[in-house]
């Protein structure tokens, strides 16, 4: 799944959010799946310029076979298998490299204002977003992104992910940031609504 196809017209962050998973937890397969497409187009001849991008690949596929399947194991319970034979030393391998890295990899998870995001195909999900939360759909730097800047400067976090996503504000209502669709002006009653906690 792919939030926009080359030369296609991009579907609505706040469709694409509904139909990539409903709900806390769901995200995470669609993610996974996302990236085992991603893997599947895979191919290598050795004589490819991008062959260094490919062996990349191969690697990051690698790892998320070994986390998969480590994390299918913990879920039943088998401690022992995760810490023998090839999953055990792939896992310990990994674990190694985290420890002596010098850079950060790049990762599809962050935690911003309290909210769990994951990034499917270029989009910001939160992952408390459900297909029948409310929206507030917002054109990306239009004046009502702008002016929901200037009254809520918290919400730089949120906007640094970019200008497709979802994030759950305080009121239950999600905050969608699209770049082709959304309202361009917003009141202040919508903004103090937006961030008013729901009991």
């Amino acid at each position: 799944m792919r939030y926009a196809a080359p030369g296609a017209k991009p579907k609505p962050v706040a469709d694409f959010a509904r139909s990539a998973g409903d709900g806390e937890g769901k995200l995470e397969g669609t993610r996974g799946g996302y990236a085992d497409d991603s893997f599947k187009r895979l191919k290598g001849n050795g004589k490819d310029p991008r062959d260094e991008a490919e062996k990349a690949l191969g690697a990051a596929k690698e790892k998320k076979e070994a986390y998969d399947r480590a994390r299918e194991l913990l879920r039943r319970h088998d401690r022992d298998a995760v810490q023998a034979g090839k999953l055990g030393v792939d896992l310990s391998l990994q674990t190694a490299t985290l420890r002596s890295q010098s850079r950060l990899e790049r990762t599809a998870l962050r935690q911003v204002k309290g909210r769990t995001l994951l990034e499917i195909g270029g989009v910001w999900i939160d992952d408390g977003f459900k297909a029948k939360t409310p929206t507030l759909v917002i054109k990306a730097q239009s004046n009502a992104y702008f002016k929901l800047l200037a009254s809520k400067p918290e919400l730089k976090d949120v906007f640094r992910l970019g200008n497709h996503l979802v994030w759950v504000a305080p009121s239950g209502t999600a905050l969608v940031i699209d770049t082709n669709d959304g309202k361009e002006e917003l009141s202040e009653k919508e903004i103090e609504t937006l961030f008013t906690a729901k009991k």
